[in-house]
């Protein structure tokens, strides 16, 4: 997600099984969101608690800032996201 403009860049769906993305799940992402928006990122924001380090690290080797952050601070950004995918699919969000 663009913070600046709220805009979701890229979803891919991961395997609840899977504690993170894979490196090729991690370039994909990182793709698809520079193909919309033209550019890469200047900085990634990742959960404290958030298993990325393999995304992390895919976004360090372009050259993308990476920054942990207490999961409430992203919350401004990803809230109505969450909540649009809880009434879509049900269950419930972390």
């Amino acid at each position: 997600m663009d913070a600046a403009s709220c805009f979701i860049l890229s979803m891919n769906l991961i395997p609840a099984s899977a504690i993170e993305p894979t490196r090729l799940e991690s370039k994909r992402l990182l793709e698809e969101g520079q193909a919309r928006k033209q550019q890469l990122p200047k900085t990634l924001f990742v959960p404290n608690k958030m298993p990325a380090d393999i995304f992390a690290g895919e976004a360090e080797r372009k050259g993308i800032a990476v920054v942990r952050v207490p999961e409430q601070q992203l919350q401004v950004f990803v809230g109505e996201a969450k909540e649009c995918f809880l009434e879509r699919f049900g269950g419930r969000t972390q």
